[in-house]
């Protein structure tokens, strides 16, 4: 089945979003996806309405203006059972009230476009009885893909971290060698100095004599 939003190479705005019939596939735009407890973080997202699986794929902007992708991650939205709007923010609640996470979308097309397609999953969800009384794996199952999908994005983070670090050691390590350079340099210069300076002192001496 067709996902009701899907990720293109680029990020793209749904235009025409709430002309499609429902159900049917629509590009995002990138937005801000928050998990509790958690930063919020720039994304490009999909969601596959049938298999109530969440898409979030790590977008950064370069300097150049192109979009850079990182790790994807899925967040399973088998225990959805409602949607809290406020503003631009769409929040997702389980069974157990708990918000399982918010989506930030500027756009009022997209926004509509995207409770539109969360509402499908929350009808998947009751027609499967995973809302009404699933029991307790597709809750256990949606929070153990939240901590995946957390887990993932620390560990890009570490990775991130670690290769910064490692940069700065290799930059510390130059700068340490100029200056060992620039020592040795300033060494030689003042045993010049010390030898002219006796130079100096043999030829005044020659000088007083003549």
């Amino acid at each position: 089945s067709s996902p009701l939003f899907r990720a293109g190479a680029g990020v793209a705005h749904a235009e025409g979003a709430m002309d499609d019939a429902p159900g049917g596939p629509l590009e995002s735009t990138a937005l801000v996806a928050a998990f509790p407890n958690q930063a919020p973080e720039v994304m490009v997202a999909s969601l596959d309405v049938e298999s109530r699986a969440l898409t979030l794929r790590e977008a950064t902007t370069c300097p150049n203006g192109d979009i850079a992708f990182g790790k994807e991650s899925i967040v399973r939205l088998t225990t959805a059972v409602g949607i809290d709007l406020s503003d631009d923010m769409i929040g997702i609640k389980c069974r157990s009230g708990k918000l399982l996470l918010q989506l930030h979308i500027e756009s009022e097309q997209d926004q509509q476009a995207w409770v539109e397609g969360i509402r499908g999953v929350i009808e998947v969800n009751l027609s499967h009885g995973g809302a009404a009384g699933g029991g307790r794996d597709d809750s256990d199952e949606d929070e153990l893909s939240m901590w995946r999908a957390r887990s993932q994005r620390l560990q890009t983070r570490i990775g991130t971290l670690q290769a910064r670090g490692q940069r700065h050691d290799d930059q510390l390590r130059k700068m340490l060698g100029r200056i060992d350079g620039a020592m040795e340099m300033l060494g030689a210069v003042q045993d010049m100095c010390q030898q002219q300076k006796q130079v100096i002192v043999a030829q005044h001496v020659a000088i007083e004599e003549l």
